[in-house]
């Protein structure tokens, strides 16, 4: 049981009820402390316990004396909050308001929890995958994000903490060619751009690195294969993979890219009409692609029924490797294979030999010419040279 309210006679400021909101507490568990004393801060009671009653009422002189020096605030904001407060102020330096600050913040707080940076990289391949992506690319996107992986210190663990500098770090390497550098960061943007995507950051971490700040690929001659090696490939290839020539012809004579070529099928090829339909479920440029005007030798290595195998890697360095092991006077030997050799050599010897750069860019798919010469074409050739590149048949010796 609790005893009334302390009735005070003396100068104690009292409370609305003109008492002292001291109770004796017979409590058993309140022993050591059995002076309640109740207050009402900001609406909220607020109880404390004291040893003697002159403890509690001294406590309560104190409340009141705080209270008209500074209303409320000493009970509501605690040592705890002002501490933060204080800290983020001098943090902040005067740059911008606390709300500001918590604005900001808001406004670029990742909505989801970002995961380990190993899993979102095994989800981004995965996903890939998934849209059919083609087996070279996903494989080079694979390699590359995990030799970065690699290269990034202990204490970045999820996609949240990779930082730009970690990405200069990585793309401006030293001692790495120019291409490298700027594959490099073209393989981390396309991931980092669907890491955005999935809510786990908010800043693409690639972006600060621009294209004016990566090392410039010196320009090279764009080697083509002459007819003389272009036919020690084909038979070099009908003896080493045989099942694999479809797949190289229809990249030398009709200028299709290696990856498209591999998923290609027998319905894709119109012989009567002599056209070749690319659907855009496997096209680059994500829309169906109709050739017409291609070379007649195309179509004596695309019998009826015949399938688009592309060899593996190991098999095709066979026929590398038989071409580069041709005696040095022989005009079919390939002592290096050329970057992108049969797309380059299909538009310089078409270009040739019809004198149509439109023609060409629209068989490789291109809105204009300007992409040929930057990318594809290699200086001109004769005239009978494109005609002995476009003979080229299973009967040619």
């Amino acid at each position: 049981m609790e005893k009334t309210s302390h009735i005070s006679a003396t100068i104690t400021p009292l409370n609305q009820l003109g008492r002292v909101p001291v109770r004796l507490v017979t409590d058993p568990a309140r022993h050591a402390a059995p002076y309640l004393l109740t207050l009402h801060v900001g609406g909220k009671r607020k109880r404390t316990f004291h040893a003697t009653e002159d403890d509690a009422v001294k406590a309560w002189k104190e409340h009141k004396r705080l209270e008209k020096k500074f209303g409320a605030l000493p009970y509501l904001f605690d040592a705890e909050a002002q501490r933060s407060y204080d800290t983020a102020i001098r943090l902040l330096a005067g740059r911008a308001s606390i709300e500001d600050a918590i604005r900001f913040y808001l406004a670029h707080c990742p909505a989801r929890t970002a995961p380990a940076l190993d899993t979102a990289i095994t989800d981004f391949i995965a996903n890939k995958t998934r849209l059919a992506r083609s087996s070279r690319h996903v494989a080079d996107l694979k390699s590359r994000l995990e030799s970065f992986a690699r290269a990034l210190p202990a204490t970045v663990a999820t996609v949240f903490d990779v930082r730009s500098a970690h990405v200069a770090a990585y793309c401006l390497a030293p001692d790495i060619a120019a291409r490298t550098a700027r594959n490099r960061h073209s393989g981390l943007s396309n991931f980092f751009a669907w890491c955005v995507r999935q809510e786990w950051i908010t800043d693409d971490p690639t972006a600060r690195l621009r294209d004016t700040d990566l090392p410039t690929a010196s320009k090279t001659a764009k080697i083509i294969l002459t007819p003389a090696q272009a036919c020690a490939l084909f038979d070099h290839a009908g003896r080493l993979i045989p099942e694999c020539l479809p797949w190289l012809a229809v990249q030398a004579f009709a200028g299709i890219r290696d990856a498209e070529a591999g998923r290609l099928t027998d319905a894709m090829i119109d012989r009567s009409g002599r056209r070749l339909r690319i659907p855009a479920a496997i096209c680059k440029t994500s829309d169906d692609w109709v050739i017409t005007g291609l070379h007649a030798n195309l179509w004596t290595w695309l019998p009826k029924g015949c399938a688009f195998v592309e060899p593996h890697h190991r098999r095709w360095r066979r026929v590398l490797d038989a071409l580069a092991a041709l005696p040095e006077t022989d005009p079919g030997r390939v002592p290096a294979w050329p970057f992108n050799a049969l797309r380059r050599s299909f538009c310089t010897y078409d270009i040739t030999q019809n004198g149509d750069a439109i023609a060409t860019a629209s068989r490789l798919r291109h809105s204009s010419p300007a992409r040929l010469y930057s990318s594809y074409l290699g200086a001109l050739r004769t005239k009978a040279e494109a005609r002995a590149y476009f003979s080229i048949t299973p009967a040619t010796p």
